[in-house]
């Protein structure tokens, strides 16, 4: 009776000393949302004019890209047909669109433009346009290849790193205060909770620098040199980071100072707080955060990430915590059941919003980057979710039975769950590098172009919509001197030889003289697909064009 007594009387005394804090953390966080701002999702290229693999008469005097929402240039080159590196006149960004006036001294043959922009979300996004003057020639190799393995590894990894700190270091934080309310000094091991939120700020600030790595591509080596960092402060990820920090650092300090300075109330609400804007700042930037509707995916991303940290903060407490006996174990048990529910109920339920709006459709979830990392980490929420339903139900209950034998399994289960949720933060950084499903909607509803071109003729393919499903194709002839060319009939065949798919035969018909389509046909899969165009001139003649294309889902 003593023991349920006492039980009693500190989940009182948990909740009284966390009323004030609580209205005044509810207040701030109102104020925090209430300030929306428009959304956008991550760049993707609509469309280009000149077209993907066009051939032309003459150097284009203006190149225009489309994406599905606005962007800002970051650099643009020409490789032109002799390999020479040239820059563009200019570059002038006009709402959703780039309009870039290419160099004048242009050669016949393959030019390649690689160009790199940045999203509104703050991710840089890179390419390259390929097209043709007068005649298609061997593709040069200096194509824009990218951030190197070991540069896209330290960005993951510094990201990793911020994410630990901020769920493991502010979380745990958090827990601390909330589990001993009636103590300010502690006995067990508080190293990782001490040192990760300075790390982590570390890591903030690195974070700027890696940046600006990804927006210009440069080397690793780069890191050193001042103009990276300026590029990487010039990116909107950079609130993220500059309140991150400033949050850490804060944390860092006051972990030396709870004891002396603040009164314990004082110290409660400010953790608290700053685990509240820790979290704030990641819907600053980010997929998730300029999804829209944006009145929905913040507080979403917001309560998800709050819910996380709590979880994922107070499992290395416990972990520390079964050094005790089994009475203040399970005391700090029953403690931490009144606050997990609602912590996790909110974590989940943001994750649930988040993914719906970012999947889109159920089966983006296995066809895509995005939704196999969001599949993995699902899965292994579902595990700690089976390992945090084993402790509470059975482990604690075990305590009053057979204590040592609880608390050895205890331990182990925790440890498991401890690595479980590292892995489950690393899954996070990953989305950096994948671009969610929503976003390439935009590009599904706009018909997909190709230009396919041989010695002898040429065709432009437009393809409506780029998706699977039912969908026709539009064609229209030149010969390859780029006057018209008139078939007198024109036959379409698709094939999938990677999976076994056999040519599927699709007629067209003549529009005007030149120009052709199909009816509307079914496309069973997306993904890639080669088509060939037979086109016959008259009774001796058959033109063959042919190129690999892919298809949305």
């Amino acid at each position: 009776m003593k023991y349920y007594a006492l039980q009693r009387q500190s989940v009182a005394l948990l909740a009284l000393r966390f009323t004030g804090p609580a209205l005044s953390l509810v207040l701030m966080i109102a104020l925090l949302l209430s300030t929306q701002s428009p959304a956008f999702s991550h760049a993707s290229l609509i469309e280009t004019r000149p077209s993907q693999g066009a051939v032309l008469k003459a150097p284009p005097d203006l190149i225009i890209m489309r994406f599905n929402e606005s962007i800002a240039p970051l650099a643009v080159s020409f490789v032109n047909a002799r390999g020479e590196i040239l820059q563009a006149l200019s570059i002038e960004p006009k709402e959703h669109e780039l309009h870039i006036q290419p160099p004048p001294d242009l050669s016949r043959g393959t030019t390649l433009m690689n160009y790199r922009i940045v999203s509104a979300d703050g991710h840089p996004v890179n390419g390259v346009l390929i097209f043709s003057i007068g005649s298609p020639s061997a593709p040069n190799p200096q194509i824009a290849s990218g951030l190197s393995p070991l540069t896209t590894t330290m960005i993951w990894f510094t990201r990793w790193f911020f994410l630990l700190a901020l769920f493991i270091g502010l979380g745990g934080m958090t827990m601390r205060v909330w589990l001993w309310p009636e103590t300010e000094q502690f006995h067990i091991e508080q190293r990782l909770n001490r040192w990760l939120p300075g790390l982590g700020f570390i890591a903030c600030l690195l974070s700027i620098g890696l940046n600006g790595i990804d927006a210009t591509g440069a080397d690793l080596a780069a890191l050193f040199t001042p103009a990276i960092w300026v590029e990487g402060w010039h990116l909107t990820s950079r609130l993220t980071f500059i309140l991150a920090a400033l949050i850490l650092i804060l944390a860092f300090g006051l972990t030396f100072s709870w004891a002396h300075l603040l009164s314990a109330e004082w110290r409660r609400f400010l953790i608290v707080t700053f685990l509240a804007l820790g979290s704030y700042s990641l819907t600053l930037s980010g997929h998730a955060s300029t999804a829209m509707p944006d009145i929905v995916t913040r507080p979403a991303l917001f309560i998800h990430v709050m819910g996380m940290a709590v979880w994922a903060g107070a499992l290395p407490i416990l972990y520390w915590l079964t050094n005790e006996n089994e009475t203040q174990l399970s005391l700090y048990l029953q403690r931490f059941s009144l606050i997990a529910l609602p912590c996790v109920s909110f974590a989940l339920l943001g994750g649930l919003v988040l993914a719906a709006i970012q999947l889109g459709q159920t089966a983006n979830l296995f066809t895509t980057d995005y939704g196999r990392i969001l599949l993995a980490k699902v899965i292994l929420v579902l595990v700690l979710l089976a390992l945090a339903g084993w402790n509470r139900f059975i482990l604690t209950a075990a305590l009053h039975h057979t204590p040592k034998t609880a608390i050895i399994r205890l331990r182990r289960s925790l440890l498991a769950e401890i690595v479980l949720m590292g892995f489950v933060i690393a899954l996070v950084g990953l989305w950096r590098f994948t671009p969610p499903p929503r976003t390439l909607e935009d590009v599904a509803k706009e018909p997909f172009r190709r230009h396919i071109h041989t010695s002898m003729a040429m065709v432009d393919l437009e393809i409506a919509p780029n998706r699977k499903g039912h969908l026709k194709v539009s064609l229209y002839f030149q010969k390859g001197d780029f006057t018209p060319l008139y078939p007198t009939s024109v036959k379409l065949y698709l094939s999938k030889p990677q999976i076994g798919i056999e040519p599927i035969e699709i007629n067209a018909d003549q529009l005007v003289e030149g120009n052709w389509e199909t009816a509307l046909f079914f496309m069973p899969q997306a993904g890639n697909w080669h088509i060939r165009v037979d086109a016959l001139i008259d009774d001796f003649t058959k033109i063959i064009l042919e190129d690999d294309i892919k298809i949305q889902n």
